[in-house]
């Protein structure tokens, strides 16, 4: 994928902030991803629609204002390469060197677990964190 497209292309939610300490904020968003908002008929949404994230508040957002939460499409992109891609890669340069199955996929399932890890850990990170951005009125 071309560097421009990542750059140019965020993931933008609109969250709420629920508190501000610092350089870093808790901001309230509505969950997306395969949440239907018919909890009776999924068994993964235990937790409502709403998530609280920790976000760098580069525009000095206060508690209750509405501001996008934006992350880079190159960090998305980073993190989600890092959690899949790269173990399958794993998995098959090990799976030339070795014959049982068993092995192949213990393997294949520690590679993906560390990884998880590893990602989760680096979204921690002050440089892989969501931005908040102020919201124009004409925006919204």
């Amino acid at each position: 994928m071309p560097r421009f497209w990542l750059e140019r292309n965020k993931m933008k939610s609109i969250g709420k902030i629920i508190s501000a300490e610092g350089e870093f904020a808790v901001a309230e968003i509505e969950k997306k991803s395969a949440c239907t908002g018919d909890c009776s008929s999924c068994a993964s949404c235990k937790s409502g629609k709403k998530v609280n994230v920790r976000v760098l508040n580069k525009c000095g957002a206060k508690p209750g204002e509405t501001v996008y939460i934006t992350l880079p499409g190159t960090k998305a992109f980073t993190l989600a390469a890092m959690t899949y891609i790269l173990p399958l890669v794993i998995f098959f340069v090990a799976s030339a060197f070795l014959k049982s199955e068993i092995a192949q996929a213990a393997v294949l399932l520690s590679s993906f677990a560390v990884m998880a890890v590893l990602a989760n850990m680096l979204a921690k990170r002050k440089c892989f964190m969501s931005e908040t951005e102020r919201i124009e009125s004409a925006d919204f």
